[in-house]
């Protein structure tokens, strides 16, 4: 008996992502859809259903609009109904609430994401956890030895010869506690002036902290 089909449109979290799915289905000889759905399957049965992946907001950059690179990130598939109604009622049970492209693309992260990445398909993860950026800025702070939230926000979030801030204090502490704001632009930030590279922030913290016990500790 065959199964029943439906299709979907998931937005992938880059067009990077897309090209290297595209890729490396290519390359071993089988269908996107095939492995997103392996991916989904084992997600599925881990019964661990955390997302650790973050919403995409689209914005015009390089010549493109908003549209144009949500487009880009769009990808249709016909995948089994049955799978899909599964990864649904899950995802009806879920609080905080998620989406079908989100679910699938913390399966992407968890199963895909490493073995594109081993066999040379992407340089570098692609799914950048928030959360854990904010972690690893409260420790670097407290291994920085500053006092309290504000001191770290003067010390970095100042602008040269200004008395003007990128953020204010209020909004930075907010984005410490609760998550909230564009913290990828923070992290840029503090990378430029601690000489960190950005992408070490969105390490486990782990990593993160033998990353910077062994770089050049920033001058306070």
């Amino acid at each position: 008996m065959l199964k029943r089909k439906t299709k979907i449109n998931v937005f992938l979290y880059s067009d990077i992502l897309k090209d290297a799915l595209n890729k490396y289905a290519n390359d071993h000889n089988t269908f996107i859809t095939d492995l997103i759905e392996n991916a989904l399957l084992q997600m599925i049965d881990s019964n661990d259903f955390s997302i650790s992946v973050d919403r995409v907001y689209d914005k015009a950059v390089q010549g493109k609009t908003a549209l144009e690179n949500q487009t880009s990130r769009r990808l249709s598939l016909v995948t089994d109904i049955e799978l899909v109604d599964k990864a649904d009622f899950i995802i009806d049970q879920q609080k905080p609430k998620t989406n079908r492209s989100i679910f699938i693309q913390e399966s992407i992260r968890r199963y895909l994401e490493p073995i594109l990445i081993s066999e040379g398909y992407l340089p570098e993860p692609v799914f950048r956890n928030k959360q854990q950026a904010i972690e690893n800025l409260k420790l670097l702070r407290s291994y920085m030895g500053f006092r309290n939230t504000k001191e770290f926000h003067t010390k970095f979030l100042k602008k040269e010869n200004s008395d003007e801030y990128f953020i204010s204090y209020r909004h930075y502490s907010l984005m410490e506690r609760v998550g909230t704001g564009d913290i990828d632009r923070i992290i840029n930030i503090i990378s430029q002036k601690t000489n960190i590279e950005k992408s070490a922030f969105y390490l486990p913290s782990y990593d993160f902290q033998n990353y910077i016990d062994k770089s050049v500790r920033p001058t306070i």
